[in-house]
């Protein structure tokens, strides 16, 4: 499962647990409401400020959520997967090697 979708869950487990509405998540980071539906349902994933400002609108330390976050990957079955097809289609970087300066 894409890492989004996983983050999706993952703020509406927290955001469920601090009994925080979609709006009052919305109003406390300074975000559209309907973003944060984006972001639950997968369709969106956060840059690393919006990220450090969820965090803040839930009240946790972003580490804590970051936390959180390896924790729904681990537990995903497909996520190993997935990263070893992501990981297999890469290329290998062309021009970085010592022997390629000359």
């Amino acid at each position: 499962m894409r890492v989004q979708v996983l983050f999706g869950r993952v703020l509406r487990r927290l955001r469920d647990d601090y009994g925080m509405s979609q709006a009052m998540v919305a109003k406390r980071g300074e975000f559209d409401r309907s973003y944060i539906a984006n972001l639950e349902a997968g369709k969106a994933h956060p840059s690393l400020g919006t990220f450090m400002r969820l965090a803040a609108a839930l009240g946790l330390d972003p580490v804590v959520l970051m936390e959180e976050l390896f924790k729904e990957i681990a537990a995903d079955p497909d996520y190993e997967r997935e990263h070893r097809r992501v990981l297999r289609g890469r290329r290998e970087p062309q021009g970085d090697t010592p022997d390629d300066t000359q």
